[in-house]
């Protein structure tokens, strides 16, 4: 899969990240092995569902606190869900409100 298509695959979940970073996801991320996966600073969660979407055999624990969002906690949690689960990565995903240093 090109990072072109991986971003059609992603386009309704908002980021601030370049096509690069998607070009570079689809290089790389397709030959790690199975196993264990951390993402740092979910964000709206694109970046971990498009890892999710090129490497079947990651496991990811995905965290992020939630700033700058103007959402309560349970809300962000939900939209999080959401984007996870209309992609069919949710199985693979864990994702935790959290601050990244914790």
């Amino acid at each position: 899969m090109t990072g072109e298509e991986l971003l059609a695959l992603v386009a309704d979940i908002p980021s601030n990240y370049n096509p690069n970073t998607f070009e570079m996801f689809a290089k790389w991320v397709p030959a790690l092995p199975p196993g264990e996966f951390v993402d740092f600073g979910t964000g709206l969660g694109k970046s971990v569902t498009a890892i999710a979407l090129l490497n079947p055999g990651l496991k990811i624990t995905t965290v992020d606190n939630g700033v700058p969002y103007n959402w309560l906690a349970a809300e962000y949690r939900s939209n999080i869900i959401n984007a996870l689960d209309s992609h069919d990565v949710l199985t693979r995903v864990s994702f935790y409100i959290a601050d990244s240093l914790s």
